[in-house]
């Protein structure tokens, strides 16, 4: 399932400050369909807010959100067909395993769910038109209704942080004035009535907008939908009972007389009624048990589901909420920084599991958090996001080994990229008076000061390199060796080099010179951070 994302923007309101915040600012992606894409960028970028926005928890300012070619943005949760995974798991503490995977299905009610679904099924096959057209109003009707339901749910969150807000303030202060506690009821007062005039206004829009979609005959259509169900159901078992009674006469054994009833209904039953009766008679308790099973099974905890919580690790409580996720069947599965809360050792493993529980799934999944290695390990494609907007989008390595920005260079990488100030002029970009990369990409007429980011292991030995850096110690990381190293020109206090030769000997040397590899090199706009080579 393809997600797509057109100009979505959230904006938090504060009433009393008379404040906004601009949380995601006019985001234009698309999500592939069957990819893992990660969300990654650093506290408070607004990556966290896209997922909720996408999930349906939180609805946009402005912009629209699409699963495939439907428009979802005023659907509620439950109707996306999203499968959510939160960073603390969410798990129901007094159950079993079993009983928190199954949880959702009880929950949605699916004999209920899967039964109107027949009979709108049936609906459509007896009275195609007068069924699409009222079935196209339900479904725009709900989401009319959900879009007012939230911008009203929204309205009053704010009110109430507002209120809070004022009656903080009016207990931190030490003297209080029957001016002052008169100034509090005032403010209080004016936030309920403007509270409330804007849910009046809220219903009058609704109602308004609700008048135009609502179809002139909706009590005609209805009738005729039902009548006419009704009567091929009621001709149909009509039938039923004369053939039952004819071959009573004949076969006096009664798997013979079974057998040969099946087949005579199977020839008379209009396929709608077959829907409905095929809905009704499934074993939706065994269905659901047995759908908790295969999923506790596709993520490696069958042998633990008449444990409850407590009993399990970190690693297994995010294995059934994972399973809880999955088994709804979602369109869609979204996962909230899902492995935070996991020591390291167990949170590779977990982030291996994820990758192959997505990969045999197929299911188009988005995966949020902040740690660069998790993002690039286990994702076909990241999303970096800063400040609530994008800032490039591609495959890790790609992203990684061409970043767009300063802003890319620096956050992907680990030790991070080198930093320095540096001046350009003739396509010459140097640092400390000393020509460090030249290419024919830099503009001509370029001249002045620019910013130079060099990866770890963008650096080459050589007695007559154009950088000298000052080495301060070395680090010693299984094969390779990381010098630790300062210069004057580094936006950073020091920095880290990577080094694979094993008997390098950089022992009581006070300074050491480099060339810089091409393509670990980048040239960065002073001001607004864009890469121009």
């Amino acid at each position: 399932m393809e997600i797509k994302l057109e100009g979505l923007t959230k904006v938090f309101t504060d009433l009393k400050a008379k404040t906004e915040t601009r949380a995601v600012s006019n985001l234009d992606i698309v999500i592939p369909s069957g990819k893992l894409v990660g969300l990654l960028g650093p506290s408070g970028c607004g990556k966290s807010t896209t997922l909720y926005m996408i999930s349906g928890l939180l609805y946009p300012t402005e912009g629209r959100i699409f699963f495939g070619d439907e428009d979802v943005t005023e659907l509620s949760p439950e109707k996306r067909g999203i499968g959510l995974v939160f960073q603390n798991y969410a798990l129901y503490p007094h159950m079993t395993v079993r009983k928190n995977i199954l949880f959702p299905l009880e929950n949605m009610n699916i004999r209920k769910r899967s039964i109107e679904e027949a009979y709108k099924k049936a609906h459509l096959i007896e009275t195609p038109t007068e069924a699409k057209i009222l079935y196209e109003y339900e479904d725009k009707s709900e989401s009319l209704k959900n879009k007012y339901r939230r911008h009203e749910s929204e309205l009053k969150a704010q009110y109430q942080s507002a209120k809070l807000a004022f009656e903080k303030e009016f207990k931190e202060v030490q003297v209080k004035t029957p001016e002052l506690k008169q100034a509090l009821k005032n403010n209080l007062a004016n936030l309920k009535l403007d509270l409330n005039a804007k849910i009046k206004e809220f219903e009058n829009k609704y109602l308004e907008e609700k008048a135009k979609i609502t179809p002139a005959n909706l009590k005609e259509l209805k009738d005729i939908i039902n009548t006419t169900y009704a009567e091929v159901e009621k001709d149909f078992e009509t039938k039923a009972k004369a053939i039952k009674k004819e071959l009573s006469s004949t076969y006096t054994n009664k798997n013979e007389f079974q057998a040969k009833y099946e087949v005579e209904i199977e020839t008379i039953i209009p396929k709608s009624v077959s829907i409905v009766k095929k809905a009704k008679a499934i074993n939706y308790k065994k269905q659901m048990n047995d759908d908790a099973v295969a999923m506790a099974k596709l993520v490696g905890i069958e042998d633990q589901l008449d444990k409850t919580p407590a009993q399990l690790s970190g690693g297994q409580q995010q294995r059934v909420a994972i399973a809880r996720a999955l088994v709804k069947k979602p369109k869609v599965l979204l996962l909230d920084e899902p492995l935070s809360n996991l020591d390291a050792r167990l949170r590779l493993q977990t982030r291996e599991e994820i990758k192959r529980i997505q990969r045999e799934t197929g299911i188009t999944t988005v995966f949020v958090t902040h740690d660069q290695e998790e993002a690039m390990s286990i994702s076909d494609e990241i999303m970096l996001m800063n400040f609530g907007e994008e800032q490039q989008t591609g495959v890790p390595q790609e992203v990684y080994n061409e970043p767009g920005n300063l802003f890319s260079a620096k956050f992907l990488g680990t030790p991070p990229i080198s930093v320095y100030n540096a001046t350009i002029e003739n396509q010459k970009v140097s640092i400390d008076g000393k020509v460090v990369f030249e290419s024919k990409k830099l503009d001509k007429d370029l001249k002045g000061e620019v910013v130079v980011g060099v990866r770890p292991e963008g650096y080459e030995l050589s007695d007559n390199g154009s950088l000298s850096v000052e080495p301060l110690f070395v680090e010693t990381i299984g094969r390779d060796l990381a010098l630790v190293s300062k210069h004057k020109n580094l936006q950073a206090e020091s920095m880290r080099i990577i080094l694979t030769n094993e008997n390098l000997d950089l022992k009581n040397k006070k300074e050491i010179k480099f060339n810089l590899k091409p393509n670990k090199t980048y040239i960065f706009d002073k001001v607004s951070g864009r890469r121009l080579a």
